[in-house]
């Protein structure tokens, strides 16, 4: 089952500090050429090499196969498909010098107010902030996905977070959350997902944290989107910004 929203929209001033943080100098392509109707175009080709050099452990052919999968499904050209995935997952980036993520994740999550409560923490990967996502899946008891476990339960005392970090309420009632709980259960030992630009598969036989925590509510009986931004791919930071989520707690 595929999951999405409408994609964002992005201004002029957006999009010029998305490249200058990503150092990329891509001319705007010409969306009216029959090519880039197809994933294998210079235009597209180009988006995804730059995207490559953000996304350790995803292979070309992966994320060529995401696009084209994307475009059928969205009815979208794939040079469409792949600029709004890049620019996205610059966006939900930021340098690891200003996020805090060179802290040690030492800390233990307080009891959460609600099972079903959310968790966000600095993690980052090649000197680039995104965090990480997990859920509360009992007052004791955390599921999250990771590379060197996949998706997984662990106890509260097991989990540590940095400085920074902070608890999410999901502002619904205690049955969606239990819903989305029980489904969220549904994915352990499913193998980490490295692709977050393109993750927006609520079923996916892959998963990485915020894709976990999202298909877990939007696939259950919650039918709850907690990307708080659309696009292609969520990310930990879009779930921070949904209007389903608040905070209440930070390290």
């Amino acid at each position: 089952m595929k999951c999405r929203k409408h994609y964002f929209q992005t201004t002029i001033c957006t999009a010029a500090a998305v490249l200058m943080f990503a150092g990329a100098n891509v001319a705007q392509a010409d969306t009216t050429t029959s090519d880039n109707l197809t994933t294998d175009s210079p235009a597209v080709s180009a988006i995804l090499n730059d995207m490559l050099q953000y996304m350790p452990n995803v292979s070309y052919d992966e994320l060529e196969q995401s696009v084209a999968f994307e475009s059928q499904a969205s009815q979208m050209s794939p040079l469409d498909v792949a600029e709004a995935a890049r620019q996205e997952m610059f966006a939900n980036q930021m340098p690891v010098a200003n996020s805090g993520a060179e802290q040690t994740a030492n800390i233990t999550p307080i009891t959460p107010k609600y099972v079903g409560d959310l968790l966000w923490t600095p993690a980052h990967t090649l000197f680039v902030q995104h965090g990480h996502s997990a859920m509360y899946t009992a007052k004791d008891q955390i599921i999250e996905s990771t590379p060197e476990a996949g998706v997984h339960l662990l106890t509260r005392k097991k989990m540590k977070v940095s400085k920074t970090a902070y608890n999410l309420k999901v502002n619904t009632t205690q049955t969606k959350r239990n819903a989305a709980v029980a489904r969220s259960k549904k994915f352990v030992r499913r193998a980490y997902n490295y692709n977050f630009a393109l993750n927006k598969d609520s079923n996916g036989s892959k998963m990485n944290c915020s894709q976990l925590v999202w298909a877990a509510y939007i696939s259950s009986a919650a039918k709850i989107d907690l990307d708080g931004t659309g696009g292609p791919g969520v990310y930990p930071l879009d779930i921070t910004a949904s209007s389903y989520t608040s905070k209440y707690h930070t390290y």
